[in-house]
């Protein structure tokens, strides 16, 4: 069947998070980051899995986790993206992510989105020079492991 793997750019991570992310059965799925709640930059509640709340504003008590930066989906999922996806460039919503298909479904009530946790794995956005010396200084250690 098919089988998409949507990323952000700006994002650092291991083979182990995208193993991770290969080896998740569910149909549809956001990663996100359970460790990461007090600092962040996008944040999700989730209630048994599933985004039942997002955004950048969620305060301390409405958020469980960050948002790691890609999604992936199979099968009926990949075309419900795509319809849906054509429906938002059709209204003109150009002002929007690709994430945001995905959250139209949370807001319609239409079907779960679910997320895969990744807390634990070494994941970074490289958004400031800080982030980008933090992931050299973690790869130079993983280097003189080895």
């Amino acid at each position: 069947g098919s089988e998409l793997l949507i990323a952000n750019a700006d994002v650092f991570y291991e083979q182990t998070l995208l193993d991770k992310a290969f080896e998740c059965s569910e149909a549809a799925f956001l990663v996100n980051d359970t460790s990461r709640v007090e600092t962040g930059d996008y944040f999700f509640l989730t209630e048994s899995g599933a985004i039942v709340k997002y955004g950048k504003e969620l305060g301390l008590d409405e958020r469980d986790s960050e948002y790691v930066g890609f999604a992936f989906l199979r099968g009926e999922w990949v075309s419900r993206f795509r319809r849906r996806l054509n429906e938002m460039v059709e209204e003109g919503r150009y002002d929007l992510w690709w994430e945001n298909v995905l959250y139209s479904f949370v807001d319609d009530g239409s079907q779960k989105v679910n997320t895969l946790d990744v807390a634990g794995e070494f994941w970074a956005e490289v958004d400031t020079l800080p982030d980008y010396e933090r992931i050299l200084n973690y790869v130079n250690e993983k280097l003189a492991e080895a």
